[in-house]
């Protein structure tokens, strides 16, 4: 009973793992045109991360799901992923307002200096 279930399971991820199909793709600052290298891209369970030309690969059997790209210094990237007829996605990516940053963080820092000198 048990061999039947293990050659179930077996068959199963046997037929999903052939109907996965490979997507590529190359991940660019959208202001330089740049390749966005180590951005980790997911989609389902497939997951990669770019090289240092910003090119990424993955083995996708879900095709109504939604793919994400993180990578340090940028917006966190969602879209609603859809194959073409190439297997293509090219992806470009919107750097983080790091003077907004910034300026929230030296904002935060003030009113805990204000606060800590009413304490005292």
């Amino acid at each position: 009973m048990l061999l039947k279930k293990l050659f179930g399971v077996l068959f199963l991820s046997i037929i999903l793992t052939s109907c996965a199909i490979p997507v590529k793709g190359v991940i660019t600052d959208k202001d330089t045109g740049e390749p966005v290298a180590s951005a980790v891209v997911s989609v389902g369970n497939s997951v990669s991360r770019t090289d240092a030309y910003g090119r990424y690969r993955l083995m996708v059997v879900d095709y109504n799901d939604t793919m994400l790209i993180n990578a340090p210094g940028y917006n966190l990237h969602t879209r609603s992923f859809q194959l073409d007829h190439t297997n293509g996605v090219d992806i470009q990516l919107i750097r983080k307002d790091v003077k907004k940053w910034l300026y929230c963080w030296c904002e935060y820092y003030s009113i805990i200096i204000r606060l800590t000198s009413m304490i005292e």
